[in-house]
């Protein structure tokens, strides 16, 4: 299959925004981990920035920003979201709120903790009615994210919005399914030829893991991060888009599959 990129959103510790991390991403500046600055995205109304969790500002920040690069009507676009753990903070509220005697569970945590929540935000924020697919796969969400965009795409011939994210959890749910920092990534992906576009992206499905070992950042600061967040094994693509060169790439995939990218820059 074959899809084209038509733009990027990334946002993380030391990494914020495309344009100030594309340097990073090339090795031309030195990865500092510095702390995150997460805004509430200026598409959310008052109402919805007072109700929305971090975890719902950084993939609807990532998005905003691969959306407008792309230059697509953001309502015109089907979306997938992939995030491993969703809110864990939201559902570390609810879990302190059924161990208390009253059990008073806040609507708000509530439907922030559902694996949707950003999904929902963004179809207020943007009026938009189309298809979403919100995918929960462990460590390897950011690839079966990609490969359900890209199948969308290669069935419906329409543009999709690819949007993945994750956050640190409290403890002790952090002692179980530990996340090292918060990153998200967003790609705004077409059909070849549909828009303009900075890479075309081929992917191709692997059952034998032997033939191809699993891509990695360069940098060994980037590493760590790639290592100890499920939505930043999207780090390598975003190092190649950077470099904007011809690049081989594969992602892991459950019961030792791979999913092998070719990037194209256009």
């Amino acid at each position: 299959m074959r899809v084209s990129i038509a733009g990027v959103g990334v946002l993380g510790p030391g990494l914020q925004g495309w344009e100030s991390s594309r340097a990073i991403l090339r090795g031309d500046r030195t990865y500092k981990a510095e702390p995150l600055e997460l805004a509430a995205p200026a598409i959310l109304s008052a109402r919805e920035r007072r109700r929305s969790s971090p975890t719902v500002r950084m993939a609807l920040t990532v998005a905003s920003e691969a959306v407008s690069q792309a230059g697509l009507a953001p309502d015109w676009l089907a979306t997938v979201y992939g995030s491993s753990n969703g809110s864990g903070l939201e559902i570390h509220k609810l879990l302190e709120a059924l161990s208390t005697p009253e059990m008073l569970v806040s609507p708000t945590h509530f439907h922030n903790s559902v694996h949707n929540a950003a999904a929902g935000y963004w179809c207020i924020a943007t009026s938009c009615h189309q298809p979403s697919t919100s995918i929960a796969c462990h460590d390897y969400t950011f690839a079966a994210a990609l490969l359900k965009a890209a199948t969308q795409i290669h069935v419906e011939a329409r543009p999709v919005l690819l949007v993945v994210f994750d956050c640190p959890m409290p403890k002790p749910l952090h002692g179980k399914r530990p996340i090292a920092a918060p990153f998200a990534a967003a790609f705004a992906l077409t059909p070849e030829g549909l828009a303009s576009a900075r890479a075309e992206l081929s992917l191709a499905w692997q059952s034998d893991a032997s033939a191809r070992g699993v891509s990695s950042p360069r940098a060994p600061e980037l590493a760590e991060l790639w290592r100890g967040n499920p939505a930043a094994r999207s780090l390598p693509l975003l190092e190649a888009l950077a470099l904007n060169r011809v690049g081989s790439l594969s992602l892991r995939y459950p019961e030792d599959g791979r999913l092998n990218l070719e990037l194209t820059p256009c």
